[in-house]
């Protein structure tokens, strides 16, 4: 989006989901609308997704507590952290391929996950030690989201449609999950939510590297 040609295909695309194109424009993967919508609705609607949950935790405390207090900062950072990482993607592609940055990027979460894990289960630091890496923990989805989802679109570019819908249905399905599962575990502290996420992002990355990286393909140089 930082290029001309870009918002001339935006502007083309409106134009042919108007009818006042007869065709549209030829692309790889998603068309610059889509994109568009696709960030509104995953990016901007993850990260509200994810504050909205920390305010249901701030609430716990009630009004004038540090973690209210707090609330209007963390949504700020995070959000910066998660744009950021995204940006900063974009540079890792210049010299890698999807899929080396997405194996590198899961194992990165893991290790945070299980950081924050442990700060959130013994409780040393409190929200000093628990903020800082949910921090780092959200800013590695930057390197990891749009990468799958051009990991996915590879394995049949015929079918990006179909492809695009599927991964949207499981990412809210398992979405509604963690949250309900983060409620029967609900305690007023950060312990269900660390264990929630630590259980999603163990499962995904032994996903990806037991049954999606090709082996020649997930391997990272040194």
């Amino acid at each position: 989006m930082w290029n001309g040609s870009w918002w001339k295909g935006l502007f083309s695309q409106m134009r042919y989901y108007l009818f006042m194109k007869d065709e549209s424009d030829l692309w790889v993967a998603h068309n610059p609308l889509a994109q568009i919508a696709m960030f509104a609705m995953y990016t901007l609607g993850t990260i509200f997704i994810i504050v909205t949950g920390f305010a249901l935790y701030a609430e716990q405390w009630g009004w004038g507590s540090p973690w209210m207090s707090a609330f209007g900062w963390v949504f700020g950072l995070n959000a910066v952290g998660i744009i950021g990482s995204n940006q900063v993607n974009r540079y890792f592609l210049r010299r890698r391929t999807p899929d080396q940055i997405l194996a590198k990027a899961s194992v990165i979460a893991v290790g945070f996950g299980i950081l924050l894990l442990i700060a959130a289960v013994t409780g040393v630091g409190e929200r000093w030690s628990v903020l800082p890496l949910l921090f780092l923990l959200l800013s590695t989805y930057g390197f990891m989201q749009g990468n799958t989802m051009a990991g996915a679109l590879n394995v049949d570019p015929r079918r990006a449609g179909a492809i695009s819908a599927m991964m949207g249905a499981v990412s809210f399905g398992t979405g509604a999950l963690a949250s309900a599962a983060a409620g029967v575990l609900h305690d007023g502290t950060p312990r269900p939510m660390a264990i929630v996420m630590v259980a999603a992002l163990a499962g995904s990355a032994l996903c990806l590297h037991l049954l999606a990286l090709p082996k020649d393909r997930g391997q990272v140089p040194a």
